[in-house]
């Protein structure tokens, strides 16, 4: 059985700076951040946003020991929301999977 209790699940399209702050009030607020596992979905034209996570977030999760993996769809829409959501959710882990969003 896995540590984790929140999977939080995040797809996130162009916004590199809210989806830091969006993930920084999360975890700053979370009792044991460690226990919470987040899970990206990136579409892969998404060039910039993708090196983003790695120079920036990936960083900020190693120090707080978060989980985070990411998930590179090729582009659906927001109409196709619901298959971003879905395939994120089962890759989930922990008990309780909550859905955020960045903006």
């Amino acid at each position: 059985m896995s540590d984790t209790i929140i999977s939080v699940i995040l797809p996130t399209r162009g916004r590199k700076e809210p989806l830091y702050n969006s993930l920084v009030s999360l975890l700053d607020r979370a009792a044991k951040p460690g226990r919470v596992e987040i899970i990206l979905g990136i579409d892969d034209d998404d060039t910039e946003v993708k090196e983003y996570i790695q120079t920036e977030i990936a960083p900020y999760m190693q120090k707080l020991q978060v989980e985070c993996k990411a998930q590179i769809f090729k582009p659906l829409g927001y109409e196709n929301l619901h298959t971003y959501v879905n395939t994120l959710a089962s890759t989930a882990s922990g008990q309780w999977i909550f859905f955020w969003n960045d903006d």
